[in-house]
């Protein structure tokens, strides 16, 4: 009898054990899979907020890419579907249902992204946790179904063993028997012992190697987090998690160099080459200024945006950064003349110490890299200013610009270039795209991109697009270029002052010959920034007898609500969706529905940034009425 309650009293301890270690592996999965999905959602706030494509389809990807995702779903803001993943249905899990049951499911997580706008919807996989899960069920089921089969085994050969020896025994064997009786049951405790040893071992093992599985996938995520996918340097992120642990902490006073690099030429790059050569550039740009610090031991980079690196000097004065400036002008001039390009990048210095606060020592080093781009190609100028609070600081960079654009106005340091538009087909009428590069007074040329910049924050870029039209009519009848039609980009803010319409209209009317050959492009943005007045641009326009064309198109969600208001002639693709369409099948997809309505209206419709053959063919196939891109032709002058 005794035996037998003592048989029963180690069933139930296994029995506890085992549902104790079943349900222990049960939280701590549905802990795990909670911690993942809080990382996950943090990891793609981030990726949403460095997200500066404005590709709703590129963002998908770079989400599916970086986590394991069971759904992603992207919607306009008026609910119309964008992209849509779901993985296959599998056999679920067992450690899913058991996690259904105490309320641990799969969460869907919703996230407003505001470049691009949409609402991006998702679901973690967290299949490969469960897995995990029920393979250590599993494993303690057959271990302790195989230890109860052990003991129940003895515990059958030692009743039969005991009964058959002791049945006739007199009362005295009987005590003896008793004793016996303890002595086996005690051996036997000790073997059980020792046959659950080594399994308490492997589960010991098991918890160990799932901690460590999730301290993994939480650094992992954190990493990615803070890693600039293209140049693989860490980011913006990680640049201000520098600042608030080292020059915030009171304890270890710090010192040093900030650094900014800008890469001036990364939109003409894009425009008149193709995107693949400007993430090359940028490329290019980070490993050359990482050849640059080398001698600082210390010296980190980071890339902040689509064209800016910041560099940590530490420890360094002034006097260190002129060696460490000059070397990277001297760099970028030697990769300049190997790309050919008319200049590489800027950069602008600034001292910091602890205490500083980090926005404002972006801002100055912004101002630093105003005045560097008065100067010679890639140069860099150190700020000796150390506080916005100096009203000269601004004013200085602003009056340099200001001295630079008034000098080309007047002394007409422009020159014009040349890209052709290829016709897809005999009869597609289509043009040739004009565009302008700048000189300073020692015929060294300026960033376009920050000429044009520079001109609008100063309020003179209507005056600017004024000489270029200018320009681009007096070359036109100077060479006799009359056979072609030929495209000037103008800004927002001209096309939207009454009072450059009306200097416009004029202008062509003196020329009508060649107003009838001149197309005028205007960005998306712009047209749909004042809708009322882009009308009354655009009608004035097609009254001379002149064309337009609303460019980077498709990058609003309502592009197509204002066509039959505006009547634009052509509309060209924003570069986005030439690359890589030939792997892409809801790009190519979406650009055939675009071509197909636009031409339902009597509108032309361009792709700009063909890069390759394959692209080419493709958009040859969605019958695209031209096609430009460094693929198609270099801009040569004029």
């Amino acid at each position: 009898m005794g035996t037998f309650r003592y048989s029963f009293f180690q069933f139930i301890i296994l029995i506890s054990a085992f549902c104790l270690i079943s349900a222990v592996n049960l939280f701590q999965t549905s802990a795990l899979i909670q911690q993942k999905d809080k990382q996950a959602v943090e990891a793609v706030k981030l990726l949403v907020s460095r997200h500066v494509f404005n590709d709703p389809k590129l963002l998908a990807k770079q989400i599916k890419g970086m986590l394991p995702t069971a759904r992603l779903v992207m919607k306009s803001r008026k609910g119309s579907s964008l992209y849509k993943y779901s993985k296959k249905k599998e056999t679920p899990p067992l450690s899913q249902l058991l996690l259904e049951q105490i309320g641990t499911k799969t969460k869907t997580h919703k996230i407003k992204s505001k470049s691009p706008r949409v609402n991006i919807e998702f679901v973690l996989d967290a299949t490969a946790e469960m897995r995990h899960s029920d393979t250590i069920f599993y494993v303690t089921t057959g271990s302790f179904g195989f230890l109860l089969f052990t003991i129940l085994l003895l515990q059958k050969r030692l009743s039969s063993r005991t009964m058959s020896r002791y049945r006739e025994a007199i009362q005295d064997e009987l005590d003896a028997l008793k004793q016996s009786s303890s002595m086996q049951q005690l051996d036997q405790h000790e073997a059980t012992h020792k046959i659950c040893e080594p399994l308490v071992d492997d589960i010991k093992e098991l918890f160990i190697a799932q901690e460590k599985q999730v301290r993994t996938s939480a650094e992992k995520i954190k990493d990615q987090a803070y890693k600039d996918d293209l140049t693989q340097l860490p980011n913006k992120h990680r640049l201000i998690q520098y600042f608030e642990d080292f020059l915030n902490n009171p304890k270890s006073p710090q010192f040093g160099i900030l650094s900014v690099t800008r890469c001036t030429e990364l939109q003409n790059i894009n425009t008149t080459r193709g995107y693949s050569e400007g993430d090359a550039y940028i490329k290019q740009v980070g490993e050359l200024i990482l050849k640059c610090i080398k001698p600082f031991p210390e010296a980190l980079v980071f890339r902040l945006s689509g064209s800016d690196f910041a560099t940590i000097l530490p420890k360094q004065t002034m006097k260190d950064s002129e060696k460490f400036g000059n070397n990277l002008q001297g760099t970028f001039g030697e990769y300049q003349n190997r790309a050919d390009l008319d200049s590489v990048a800027y950069t602008g210095m600034i001292s910091y110490e602890s205490g500083n606060s980090l926005g404002e020592l972006m801002a100055l080093a912004d101002m630093a890299i105003s005045h560097a781009q008065t100067r010679q190609s890639n140069a860099w100028h150190f700020q000796t200013e150390t506080s916005l609070e100096d009203a000269s600081v601004e004013s200085k960079g602003s009056q340099n610009w200001r001295k630079v654009i008034e000098h080309v106005l007047e002394q007409g340091k422009l020159s014009l270039m040349m890209q052709h538009i290829e016709p897809v087909n005999n009869s597609a009428l289509v043009y040739n795209e004009i565009l302008t590069r700048f000189q300073l007074k020692d015929g060294k040329k300026v960033p376009t991109a920050s000429f044009f910049a520079m001109a609008e924050k100063l309020d003179k870029i209507i005056d600017v697009d004024k000489k270029i039209v200018e320009l681009v009519i007096e070359t036109l009848k100077a060479k006799a270029l009359t056979t072609e039609h030929y495209a000037i980009n103008l800004s927002a803010r001209s096309i939207h002052d009454e009072q450059f319409i009306i200097w416009l209209e004029r202008r062509l009317l003196r020329d009508t010959a060649i107003a009838h050959k001149l197309v005028f492009e205007v960005t998306e943005f712009g047209v749909q920034n004042n809708l009322p007045a882009s009308k009354r641009f655009i009608e004035t326009i097609h009254r001379i007898g002149a064309r337009v064309t609303v460019e980077h198109f498709g990058t609003g969600i309502t592009s197509f609500k204002f066509f039959r208001d505006i009547k634009p002639d052509y509309i060209k693709m924003d570069g986005s969706f030439s690359k890589g369409i030939h792997e892409d099948k809801n790009n190519e997809y979406f650009c055939r529905l675009m071509v197909d309505l636009a031409h339902r209206i009597g509108v032309k419709v361009i792709a700009e940034s063909v890069e390759n053959q394959e692209e080419k063919f493709v958009l040859e196939k969605l019958y695209v009425d031209g096609l430009q891109g460094f693929h198609i032709g270099k801009p040569n002058p004029l």
